[in-house]
């Protein structure tokens, strides 16, 4: 029951007035960027129409405009469309990626890396206190190394996948991270003293790819290069496996597809915000 100073009202949809002065075509350019930011893998232009329902011919136009102002790229396989640096769409701060929505994230690109080198491609993780595989895409027809798993994180200091997040690591870090994982000697040519492994780090570093040459397990060459996140923060690293004639004829061509797989991995975790891998 009401008292006598009370009111009732009936609830109605307030809706602000649109300017006139509005810009459709820039709202339109809004609005994709907000629904790429979204779709670390892209989109077709038909996709984004319908998404965004918008008329295709229209929707084509605005791509196409924006890709020649450099705020979306376009495969040249897929046809399809993702942000570039130039703007990133930002996710509040507290948003952190799960381990599985970093791997839905980059498994496309780990893909595209076993198929242009044709050989067995990795994905290693870096969570604040660990390394490990974080997953694979194997190739029957070549070096198959059945040791790894996802979920295996032993021996980074031998491997191409960890050596890599290691270096990229503070120094502080890294130490830690030693000290818990004492240099194990796997194979002849593991690295197992302390100042060698630092230097060896700082080489990588420099180069900005690691390798493993028999380090791990014998017969076994890798090569791996670094994945970053926002402000070019480690996130995990990606890598290949070989033999050893193929890592010294190949070398060049490797480092690569290699390059340019991790370049656009890293380009997709920054679109999607990625700033740190939840343990």
């Amino acid at each position: 029951m009401l008292s006598d100073n009370q009111t009732t009202f009936t609830p109605q949809k307030i809706e602000k007035e649109r300017p006139n002065d509005v810009i459709s075509s820039v709202v339109r350019a809004f609005k994709i960027m907000e629904l790429l930011s979204e779709c670390p893998n892209g989109l077709l232009p038909k996709e984004v129409a319908y998404k965004l329902d918008i008329n295709i011919s229209t929707c084509y136009h605005q791509l196409n405009t924006m890709l020649a102002t450099g705020y979306v790229t376009r495969d040249a396989e897929t046809s399809r469309f993702n942000l570039t640096p130039k703007i990133q769409y930002q996710k509040p701060s507290s948003a952190v990626h799960s381990p599985a929505e970093i791997v839905g994230f980059l498994n496309p690109h780990l893909n595209s890396l076993q198929q242009s080198s044709e050989e067995s491609a990795y994905l290693s993780l870096w969570n604040g206190h660990d390394i490990y595989i974080a997953d694979m895409v194997l190739d029957a027809e070549n070096v198959l190394v059945d040791q790894l798993y996802v979920g295996f994180n032993s021996g980074n200091h031998s491997m191409a996948l960890g050596k890599v997040i290691l270096s990229n690591l503070e120094q502080q870090t890294m130490e830690d991270y030693i000290e818990r994982n004492p240099l194990v000697r796997y194979t002849q040519k593991t690295i197992t003293n302390p100042k060698c492994f630092v230097q060896h780090l700082d080489m990588i570093s420099t180069t900005g790819y690691g390798t493993d040459q028999e380090e791990s397990f014998d017969g076994v060459f890798c090569f791996g290069m670094p994945v970053y996140g926002v402000e070019n923060r480690i996130i995990g690293s990606m890598g290949i496996t070989t033999t050893q004639s193929r890592f010294r004829q190949q070398d060049d061509l490797y480092l690569e597809m290699l390059a340019q797989v991790s370049n656009a991995a890293s380009l997709t975790l920054a679109t999607v915000d990625c700033i740190a891998v939840a343990a």
